[in-house]
This record gives structure tokens, C-alpha cells and sequence, in this order.
């Protein structure tokens, strides 16, 4: 994998970092819905905040850059074009709070399902896992109900790790 090629070429720790990350909700060929690109939003940064060696992940587009659903440059952002939250935007809240607590999440996944685990702020135990199975939305409920302030206005800041 990069992380290893890459300390192996330096001989030392070599952080990586994931730019442009995304996925695009559109109805062309590809696409997909709303819902799963929250799915897969909440499924990769979970799992990456488990590496200790990755020193970042941008998500490549803050809003949609036009709102033509057949379109797949239009549909990349969190938030559509007129800055409404997407499901996308909810989950990436959710886990901001989380994960913005500073202790790292720790992998437990095994062949059949992924598993990770950790503390919340008040010391409380806290494991999400998910199925490969797309249609397994309960980590979307699960994340849900992590978010603090749910109705809250959407305000942009960053992690600082």
C-alpha cells in the first residue's frame, strides 16, 4: 500500500494525504443517490481516521458547482448549489464533533463486517459498524444521532489535527 512504499522510499514516517476526495450524486451513468454518498462519506473517514499515518483528507467540493442532476461535475459538494445541507453535509457534522475530540477511532473490522471503536467526550464507549452491503443504512441512523445540535445552522471550521 502507499503508506508503506512511501516510508519505505524515505526510510522514515511519511504522512499521507487524501486531496480531492469525493463522489457525485447524479443520475448519469456512475452516479449515485444522495444517501450514499453519505454512506461512503461516513465509511471512508471513519476508517481514516483509524491511520494514524494519513495527515488529511479534503473533501473535493464544498457545494455543487450547478444543479443539473445528469451532470456528474455539478453534484460533488455536501451542500447543493444554493447552500442547502446534503446528506453528505449532516454526516460530515456529525463526525466533525466526533473525531474533533482528538482521540483516534481504533479499527476492529473482520472479514464480514467493519467495526471501529472509541471513547465519546464524556468517557462513554462508542463502536459504528458497517456491512459492504450498500443498502445498510443504520450507520447513517447511528451518525445521526451522534450530531449534538442537529438543526443547527451549518458553520465551516476545521479539525486542526
Amino acid at each position: 500500500h502507499i503508506h508503506g512504499l512511501a516510508q519505505a522510499t524515505a526510510g522514515r514516517e511519511v504522512p499521507v494525504y487524501v486531496t480531492e476526495m469525493g463522489y457525485p450524486d447524479y443520475s448519469g451513468r456512475g452516479g449515485v443517490s444522495e444517501e450514499r454518498v453519505a454512506l461512503y462519506l461516513a465509511r471512508f473517514l471513519l476508517l481514516a481516521d483509524t491511520r494514524a499515518y494519513l495527515g488529511g483528507v479534503w473533501w473535493y467540493c464544498l457545494r455543487d458547482q450547478g444543479e443539473d442532476a445528469r451532470n456528474k461535475e455539478h453534484r460533488f459538494g455536501v451542500m447543493s448549489a444554493t447552500l442547502q445541507p446534503k446528506p453528505a453535509a449532516r454526516v460530515l457534522r456529525a463526525l466533525t464533533q466526533l473525531l474533533g475530540q482528538g482521540q483516534r477511532l481504533a479499527d476492529q473490522s473482520s472479514a464480514t463486517r467493519h467495526r471501529v471503536v472509541g471513547r465519546r467526550s464524556d468517557g462513554s464507549a462508542l463502536e459504528l459498524s458497517w456491512t459492504e452491503n450498500d443498502a445498510d443504512t443504520q450507520l447513517l441512523n447511528d451518525i445521526a444521532a451522534l450530531d449534538a445540535r442537529p438543526e443547527a445552522p451549518f458553520a465551516l471550521r476545521s479539525l486542526g489535527r
